[in-house]
């Protein structure tokens, strides 16, 4: 496995509560500090033949380690141990860890995108126009709100407000629109960025992020980030 000291324990932890329950098994837990160096152990550990029984990985690694046929899938043995997990994840979260028609894996654990913000520097009341229905971080806000918010806060040299030039980012604020940049988000062959839906919403979005009253530009990045 690999990550903090906290997550090492709480493996160990794991490690010997299982010990205990079947005390003719051992388990020795192998620690790495980051998923490049355990990623690179495990590749080792497999051209020597000595791959552990149970390992972490990412899932960007699956593909690769099931057409090679470095996994096993866990599907029939979660079944002959009476383990249910067909109920417990989404559909689409168990998809995204099978091959071949069946689970290779088992997810143990969540990557939420998360955003936090300074209360003394974004003032949420000052977010909106006298009158209007204040936005909050717990009721959120439309694109719309977002886009004037930007504008308010957008002063004395201040830019309120900056996109990510990326498809992840923007696949987020598509689809908040109702539209997608993929033709199938299961089995994607090609974008849609030019079909008439996804244009509109990438021309919604547009008139934010290419604002430079708004937001800063590359060059303007590049100097915060170099001081």
């Amino acid at each position: 496995m690999y990550g903090d000291r906290a997550l090492r324990r709480s493996w160990d932890d794991l490690a010997a509560a299982f010990t205990a329950e079947h005390p003719q098994i051992d388990v020795e837990v192998e620690h790495s500090r980051t998923p490049e160096a355990a990623a690179e152990k495990l590749r080792q550990q497999i051209a020597t033949g000595d791959a552990p029984d149970v390992f972490v990985a990412g899932n960007d690694q699956l593909a690769g380690l099931a057409a090679a046929d470095q996994v096993q899938p866990v599907d029939q043995l979660l079944e002959q141990r009476g383990i249910e997990f067909g109920d417990n994840y989404q559909r689409l979260g168990l998809e995204a860890f099978s091959a071949e028609q069946a689970l290779q894996c088992m997810p143990y654990d969540v990557s939420p995108m998360v955003v936090f913000y300074h209360p003394g520097l974004v003032p949420f009341r000052r977010l909106t126009e006298p009158g209007e229905d204040p936005v909050t971080p717990e009721t959120g806000w439309t694109w719309d709100q977002f886009a004037k918010a930007a504008r308010l806060m957008s002063h004395d040299g201040v830019k309120g407000a900056y996109v990510a030039p990326e498809l992840t980012t923007l696949m987020a604020l598509v689809r908040s629109a109702g539209e997608d940049i993929v033709d199938d988000p299961r089995e994607a062959t090609t974008l849609t960025l030019s079909d008439d839906g996804t244009r509109a919403a990438l021309e919604e979005i547009l008139t934010v992020v290419r604002d430079k009253r708004l937001t800063p530009t590359r060059r303007e990045l590049e100097r915060l980030l170099a001081g």
